[in-house]
């Protein structure tokens, strides 16, 4: 969830960005449909690593060293410093009864500073969504390295990629949170997003391409549900193929609303998916608390995760997941320019 600010000029891609954010809170939620989120299951997390893929600029392959100043700058260093300060305050959103679960002694504190800092841990309620940073860290690594020796044939690591993926899930393989076939899948997904760099009008269909890959998409959406998260052994092939039209289909309909003659607040949000993935879950309590004080519900709820579900709430939800993280963002970024002059 890097900035694509300046990369290759593609302003289609933090509007599709800030679609797939809000997708994304909106699963988190609560929206009611159970067929939308199978619908949107296939592609509102791999459209990211897709488009991290898609954006890997090539003049870094001959500086490994920047490049991986870069990706612990943008990645890791958000990863932890988010984690560290949930860390901070975990004992006290407990004890107010804000999230649930068992105070933190000192030495549990300290082995959980030491995981977060090799990025093998993450904290799980207010940072849930942390493992798309996890596995992005590790994917643009290994990417960088099969890049760089494939070149142009990384169709290679795709098959590759999906033949690890394949045998990890059939022998229900996790080793090291990194030797999974989800991580695997990932690696698949971003290095499909960076073929796609060298077509003629890179990743956008044309309108019967949009149809063709909507009425796919519709259709695979009837029955069980299907995520990044949840994938089974004969879902493998399947999903990757959906995952890949799904990214299509959402950027080429971030490349129509580019073309409305004010897209500021789509790419605002598009450059702030970080702070939004990590703000979203905390934003969702001031919802909850008005819920509780409207409804009448005991004080206790305020620990339901991640939200209190049922009604139309989950629409307030949407638009505070989203409005509170933008604000602490602007107002970060505003004493960042207030203690640097």
């Amino acid at each position: 969830m890097e900035s694509t600010k300046g990369v290759n000029n593609y302003d289609y891609v933090d509007v599709t960005k800030a679609l797939a954010i809000i997708i994304m809170v909106a699963c988190h939620a609560g929206q009611p449909s159970t067929y939308f989120s199978n619908f949107i299951g296939w592609f509102h997390m791999p459209v990211f690593f897709f488009l991290s893929g898609f954006c890997f600029k090539e003049k870094y392959l001959d500086a490994p060293l920047e490049y991986l100043k870069r990706k612990v700058k943008g990645i890791w260093w958000p990863f932890f410093k988010y984690n560290l300060f949930f860390l901070l305050i975990h004992n006290l959103l407990v004890h107010y009864g804000i999230i649930g679960g068992n105070l933190f002694s000192i030495s549990q504190s300290l082995k959980l500073l030491f995981s977060y800092l090799i990025m093998w841990h993450w904290d799980y309620t207010m940072l849930g969504g942390y493992w798309f940073i996890h596995d992005l860290f590790f994917a643009t690594l290994v990417i960088y390295v099969l890049i760089k020796f494939l070149k142009k044939r990384v169709w290679i690591g795709i098959i590759c990629g999906l033949a690890f993926c394949t045998l990890l899930k059939y022998f229900e393989i996790d080793l090291f949170r990194l030797i999974n076939p989800r991580f695997f899948m990932v690696v698949s997904i971003m290095l499909a997003g960076y073929c796609f760099k060298f077509y003629k009008k890179p990743l956008i269909l044309n309108s019967y391409g949009e149809i063709c890959a909507l009425l796919l998409l519709v259709a695979c959406s009837f029955g069980r549900g299907v995520c990044l998260l949840n994938f089974r052994f004969c879902d493998i092939l399947p999903y990757f193929i959906l995952a890949i039209v799904g990214s299509l289909f959402l950027t080429s309909l971030g490349n129509r609303i580019t073309r409305i003659d004010d897209t500021k607040s789509f790419q605002y949000i598009g450059k702030n998916t970080m702070a939004i993935l990590t703000w979203h879950f905390l934003s969702f309590k001031l919802v909850t608390l008005l819920r509780i004080n409207a409804e009448g519900l005991p004080l206790e709820e305020l620990t339901s995760f991640p939200v209190i579900k049922g009604g139309y709430w989950w629409i307030a939800y949407l638009i505070v997941g989203i409005a509170v993280p933008l604000g602490i963002s602007k107002l970060s970024n505003y004493a960042n320019d207030v203690i640097r002059k």
